[in-house]
């Protein structure tokens, strides 16, 4: 894109129109990427070789505002979490 890119463009549509629905569609598989898109506002994150109904899911869920992630995705989200998991006290104990 001339100009931006697309997590600059994500941010700016983000910041002037909140209630606008963003997914990514990219040939990018990396974590940090999908990170850093969905921290600036976007509400998925599909690489461009997903199937049409997940495609067709993911921009309903984020027409409802809800943010869907393929299982795949979620797990590598999950386990990367879990890593940078903050030291001290797990709420709920004494």
């Amino acid at each position: 894109m001339p100009g931006m890119d697309g997590l600059e463009a994500i941010e700016r549509i983000h910041a002037a129109w909140p209630h606008i629905a963003v997914v990514i569609l990219t040939t990018y598989n990396e974590d940090d990427l999908m990170l850093r898109g969905l921290r600036a506002g976007a509400q998925g994150y599909l690489l461009k070789d997903t199937d049409r109904q997940a495609l067709f899911d993911a921009i309903r869920a984020a027409a409802r505002g809800e943010t869907l992630l393929k299982p795949d995705v979620m797990a590598r989200l999950l386990a990367r979490a879990g890593r940078h998991r903050p030291a001290g006290p797990i709420w709920g104990r004494s």
